[in-house]
């Protein structure tokens, strides 16, 4: 495997206590942090080693399963042997713990424990209080921690607490060393892949953060730049649509339910171009999931072709929340098929790549998409959170938006690839 400057840096100099990884995504953090542990691991002091992340599965996806690639570590998997979800596993016949920080009891479980060495993925999802009682844990000459995470809120507890004392000019704190890594430190990723993702976070925080791997916050309207005389197409003067990829559905009982309709134009830009929603209030009746897909499905079966000359817009896929098993059930029963659960990214992704495609006019949406549009202006960072260290988007007025999210983001490698194709 190719490692960069920077990974060769990481390897050779993360001696001290504390060790850690932070900046943009796909940087290259996560493997050459493993490659450490693993050296590290192949000579530990005696005693109590772990992995750690927000669960076991999320350390067996991001952390055990690159160890156990022999593409990465060759022979040495056969070191390793276990299964992280039992809560064990084993590195050159040590027994190294496997927990997740958002397992009941989990800061209670290490609260009396004296660890040698400590992997820990994410560092910036973990409770804080879990975190700061596994740092007091390693507490045995030669113990480190190797952690890696990507960037946050300016006022997260690790960046106010640990980065910016690390970074203290005049009192740094001791025996803590930090590596600051973007796309362009990982050899590993094809020059296409890196180029895509700057397109597709190419404005503002999500530039900052996923890109630059910067510890930014959101201010004000999230989608500041939106211009309706740019980003909004009439119905009838839309192109072609040569596939339409999904539905997004959010639907609710006390509150608004909306769909959004996802395709692609002869064009090459992709368009919102059809809407569904059912609004409760206090003079409209509220309808069970069973009546919202009944009047779901006469949507779906005759969609707004006004303009759109072509006969058959049916989507491939509808996309809901995962967690709304009622309202899947009885879209079922009302015959809509290939439902999908919406991809559980995370929400500034998703946020991040529909203001980028909008941004740069490879989105666009339709003036029959009236609550998508009447949404968006509004659509702004909730700053109580903020002030915590959360970046989060007001959730008011937003189911429209996080129809659209779900579209856009279930099908991202879909319209990717063919956008690709199409140039």
């Amino acid at each position: 495997m190719a490692i960069s400057p920077k990974q060769l840096d990481y390897l050779r100099n993360s001696n001290k206590s504390f060790n850690v990884c932070h900046g943009s995504v796909s940087s290259g953090k996560t493997v050459i942090t493993l490659y450490r542990w693993v050296f590290f691991m192949a000579d530990a002091p005696p005693g109590q080693a772990g992995m750690f992340g927000r669960t076991r599965e999320s350390v067996k996806s991001n952390l055990w399963n690159v160890l156990k690639d022999r593409e990465f570590f060759g022979d040495l998997v056969d070191e390793f042997q276990g299964n992280p979800l039992s809560g064990w596993v084993k590195m050159f016949d040590r027994e190294v713990r496997v927990m997740g920080a958002n397992d009941v009891n989990a800061e209670m479980t290490i609260r009396g424990a004296t660890l040698v060495g400590a992997c820990v993925d994410e560092i910036t999802v973990l409770p804080e209080g879990f975190f700061k009682m596994l740092v007091s844990r390693l507490r045995v000459p030669r113990a480190q921690l190797f952690g890696t995470t990507n960037p946050d809120s300016p006022n997260h507890w690790f960046k106010v607490d640990f980065i910016d004392k690390i970074n203290d000019p005049v009192k740094p704190l001791p025996g803590w060393t930090l590596w600051h890594f973007t796309m362009d430190d990982n050899p590993g990723l094809p020059a296409s892949y890196v180029a895509q993702q700057k397109a597709i976070y190419a404005y503002g925080l999500f530039k900052l953060r996923f890109i630059d791997g910067l510890w930014v916050s959101g201010d004000g309207a999230i989608f500041d730049f939106w211009d309706p005389a740019k980003h909004v197409v009439k119905h009838a003067d839309l192109p072609l649509m040569r596939r339409v990829y999904a539905v997004g559905l959010d639907g609710g009982l006390s509150s608004a339910s909306a769909g959004i309709w996802l395709g692609l134009g002869a064009d090459n830009v992709l368009y919102f171009f059809d809407e569904w929603n059912w609004t409760h209030s206090k003079d409209r009746a509220g309808l069970s999931y069973h009546e919202q897909a009944k009047l779901f499905v006469k949507k779906f079966n005759q969609p707004n072709t006004l303009g759109l000359r072509k006969a058959d817009l049916k989507p491939r896929w509808t996309i809901v929340d995962s967690a709304a098993l009622d309202f899947k059930r009885a879209l079922r029963d009302n015959g809509i098929t290939n439902i999908g659960n919406c991809k559980k990214d995370n929400v500034l992704q998703g946020i991040g790549v529909i203001g980028s495609m909008l941004e740069s006019r490879k989105l666009k949406v339709s003036d029959s998409c009236i609550g998508l549009i009447n949404e968006i202006p509004g659509y702004a960072w909730d700053q109580k959170q903020s002030l915590v260290g959360v970046d989060a988007p007001n959730k008011k007025n937003d189911h429209h938006l996080d129809a659209a999210r779900y579209a856009l983001m279930s099908t991202q490698g879909d319209w990717l690839r063919d956008m690709e194709r199409n140039r």
